[in-house]
């Protein structure tokens, strides 16, 4: 068995006789390693640089939500439309586009545009929320024939987990359910 110093200076006399496909030895605290690399293809440097955009592309589709409206990110199917007191309109087998709260509280319909005349806040379980977008939003192209007045009273309440109220400013209501 060799000594610590034979190893070293072996493995320097190694590197020496070596081709050009050993890099180098690395010598610290009288510890050695031998780098060995193989001469690198065209094939390879092309793999290599198509997984490295293919990584570069991919981006998390997802985020995590805002704490304050994490309750409510969501797809919600809209299943009563209630006028007054006692005056619920059940909205059950009808075609209706659902809302949906993204993870920093914008309100988008399924094409994801912004419905026209969206609130700048809302208020949320009786705390308001400012909606400030932390994503591009486009709002809804059908939007420049719609005249709008927004209403700045928007009021959204957790009913349960499943289960949001959102109370317009006009004394309607729109009760709805949490799509799975």
């Amino acid at each position: 068995m060799l000594r610590e110093p034979d190893k070293i200076g072996f493995l320097r006399q190694v590197m020496r006789t070596m081709h050009s496909d050993v890099t180098g030895v690395y010598n610290r605290l009288d510890r050695c390693a031998v780098i060995a690399i193989k001469p690198l293809t065209m094939k390879t440097i092309s793999i290599a640089i198509l997984a490295l955009l293919a990584m570069a592309a991919c981006k998390k589709d997802k985020t995590d939500p805002i704490p304050e409206v994490a309750s409510i990110v969501s797809k919600w199917r809209p299943v009563a439309y209630i006028r007054a007191e006692n005056d619920t309109v059940s909205l059950a087998g009808q075609d209706v586009s659902p809302l949906i709260f993204r993870f920093d509280g914008v309100m988008v319909n399924e094409k994801g545009y912004k419905p026209c005349c969206s609130p700048d806040s809302y208020m949320l379980n009786g705390k308001r929320f400012e909606v400030k977008p932390q994503a591009p939003v486009e709002e809804d192209p059908s939007c420049i024939f719609v005249d709008c007045v927004k209403c700045e009273d928007l009021k959204i309440t957790l009913l349960s987990d499943d289960e949001l109220l959102i109370d317009y400013c006009l004394g309607t209501s729109t009760k709805y359910v949490r799509e799975k």
